[in-house]
């Protein structure tokens, strides 16, 4: 098995603080996933001999560099799926993959995720992870989930980003109701305690109740792993 070793273009790019897009401007990085978070997806990938990966939105995200370096120890590839990569982004994530030699590892499909993975499935695609971290509504990452599900082999891995969101905790009640996966721990991903104190404070002030519930220690990256394929009949319904 190869060996893990820390995604060095990623880190790179969060120490300079910018990307460039396709005209050379540079764009800040703020708001991408954390470092700890790019180790936990580069990780994932190698240890588990990830070959095909899923991508819900790329935007200016670092997590596709993180990704396509390990995938380049798999011999894998990205698919990435940005409705908005040229549009408000103008290429700045392909640039990114570009400038470290990693372009050849990633696709990109300039659509919704709501078309494009439809017509990923009904291709009969199949992949080993999907990362989601596209439009935040509950009904789109419901979608989202639909679809990953599908095309996730036994065994494959499901990551969405932004678990402090009410529609993304919804989303995770959901699946749970499905019983087909189980949580991966990951405590490298944890904010540090005076971070989660901010968050608990703060998700009390504004009475979100389902923001008081953190499945993995106020992670915002959620890991899940398939373990079975939903076998539920024509009327099942499981209240979440």
């Amino acid at each position: 098995m190869t060996s893990i070793q820390v995604p060095s273009a990623a880190i790179q790019v969060f120490d300079r603080g910018w990307v460039k897009d396709k005209q050379g401007n540079e764009l800040s990085v703020i708001g991408s996933v954390s470092p700890e978070e790019c180790q936990v997806l580069h990780d994932l990938v190698i240890k588990n001999q990830v070959k095909t990966v899923v991508e819900t939105g790329i935007a200016r995200e670092i997590s596709s560099l993180a990704i396509c370096e390990a995938l380049s120890k798999t011999d894998g590839k990205l698919y990435g799926i940005d409705p908005c990569q040229g549009s408000e982004h103008n290429y700045a994530a392909v640039e990114t993959l570009r400038e470290f030699g990693f372009h050849d590892r990633f696709e990109l499909t300039e659509l919704g995720s709501e078309v494009a993975l439809p017509q990923l499935y009904a291709q009969k695609f199949k992949c080993d992870m999907v990362f989601i971290d596209g439009i935040h509504r509950f009904l789109e990452r419901s979608v989202d989930y639909l679809y990953a599900d599908r095309m996730l082999r036994i065994g494959g891995i499901l990551a969405f980003h932004d678990l402090h969101l009410p529609s993304m905790k919804k989303v995770l009640k959901m699946i749970r109701t499905h019983g087909t996966y189980e949580l991966v721990q990951t405590p490298t991903a944890r904010p540090s305690i005076p971070r989660r104190v901010r968050l608990l404070a703060g998700a009390i002030f504004k009475r979100r109740p389902s923001c008081l519930w953190w499945p993995n220690r106020f992670s915002n990256l959620l890991v899940l792993k398939k373990k079975a394929e939903f076998d539920g009949d024509f009327l099942w319904h499981r209240n979440f």
